[in-house]
């Protein structure tokens, strides 16, 4: 199975990322988005730095990334922050 994983700050994909890794899964952790040239992973975690956009901003990105990677993976996980800081509300609109 292929996971994406979309975080909203550096600290998210990492802490995501490295539980991942631990359990032996092929992890890559991209500090920016792209959707081109992506590493072969079992577990692709991607930092979109969406945290302190505005929501329609952060709405955005997601959708781009979505509409350019979303039928490359069996799975896709929005990490979201445990107090609820950022974009909830743009990012899983």
């Amino acid at each position: 199975m292929k996971l994406l994983i979309l975080a909203d700050d550096f600290t998210g994909a990492m802490d995501t990322g490295c539980q991942f890794a631990a359990m032996g899964l092929k992890t890559w952790v991209l500090t920016q988005v792209r959707t081109t040239d992506l590493p072969a992973a079992d577990v692709l975690v991607m930092n979109t730095q969406s945290r302190h956009m505005m929501p329609s901003q952060a709405y955005q990105v997601t959708k781009k990334i979505l509409q350019a990677l979303a039928s490359s993976f069996d799975c896709i996980y929005i990490k979201t922050d445990s107090a609820f800081r950022g974009n909830l509300s743009g990012v899983l609109a």
